[in-house]
């Protein structure tokens, strides 16, 4: 089991995602200190996030905020908030040098704690690790697209589960013919509409042959009997970015890819590899 969004888009030789489970929020969460939100954050406030997305996203809404590069769990990045430091993991000392419980076995220092104004997250891992309340503020797609496949969870199997693996028609139990139960019960815990959300998402982003160190946002919802499908490339010093959004009718998995292929394709053409450095094919 995967979280979708640090999945290749590549395929996997030998494996295949058989079942997406519904999706959790998408969103992207600010949690700051004193509920500070985005656009109340003052000048020269430090925001801490390990993605290039993020950051991005953040200095093209706010360009007078400072970006922090942070790593770590979801405990450790909450911690960097002045004021939210007891989110940290607990101290330990391990030969005869402070350490913390995460990192002792492979000898890693303590990491700052409280040193930023605020940091992004996803509202999915928050929610799923019961630390929604340290949320500050939801940001919406309409500001910040999420990553592709961000609140989503795939489980991934040998192609051999089924005697048809073709993606297309997995879901199909007549067509992909599981070999056993486990198959069957993927196949019954696959959510349709974000399968076909998730897969619009991940196509573009294969297309742009990209991955999570490129400035890209992705987001799909079937609205209305339409799949819509918007994106975003971003300079890495968020200063320029393209933004499309393109729909399609056709809601079976063929149709997806055909819409995420179409939305790259679109931002090719309006100049996306030379904005975010892409070596497209």
């Amino acid at each position: 089991m995967h979280s979708l969004k640090d999945l290749p888009a590549e395929p996997c030789p030998g494996l295949v995602i058989a079942a997406i489970l519904e999706r959790e929020d998408p969103r992207d969460a600010l949690v700051a200190r004193d509920n500070l939100t985005l656009d109340t954050l003052p000048t020269g406030a430090r925001v801490g996030t390990g993605s290039p997305r993020r950051a991005a996203q953040v200095r093209a809404l706010r360009p007078d905020l400072e970006i922090v590069d942070i790593r770590g769990n979801v405990g450790t990045r909450i911690a960097r908030v002045k004021g939210l430091e007891e989110h940290g993991n607990r101290q330990v000392v391990v030969r005869d040098s402070t350490e913390t419980d995460e990192a002792a076995h492979r000898g890693i220092g303590t990491e700052n704690t409280g040193d930023c104004d605020a940091v992004i997250l996803a509202v999915s891992g928050l929610k799923r690790l019961g630390k929604e309340s340290v949320i500050t503020e939801y940001l919406d797609p309409s500001r910040m697209l999420p990553a592709p496949g961000q609140g989503a969870l795939a489980i991934e199997v040998r192609e051999t589960e089924f005697v048809n693996p073709d993606t297309a028609t997995l879901f199909d139990p007549e067509i992909s013919q599981p070999v056993r139960t486990l198959g069957e019960a993927l196949i019954a815990a696959d959510h349709f509409e974000t399968h076909l959300e998730v897969t619009a998402e991940r196509r573009l982003l294969r297309r742009l042959e990209a991955g999570c160190a490129t400035p890209i946002g992705a987001y799909a919802t079937v609205k209305d009997g339409d799949l819509v499908l918007t994106a975003v490339v971003a300079s890495p010093d968020g200063t320029e970015s393209l933004r499309h959004t393109s729909a399609t009718g056709e809601l079976d998995v063929p149709g997806a890819e055909r819409l995420g292929i179409r939305v790259a394709e679109d931002l090719l053409q309006m100049g996306a590899a030379a904005l975010a450095g892409l070596e497209v094919k």
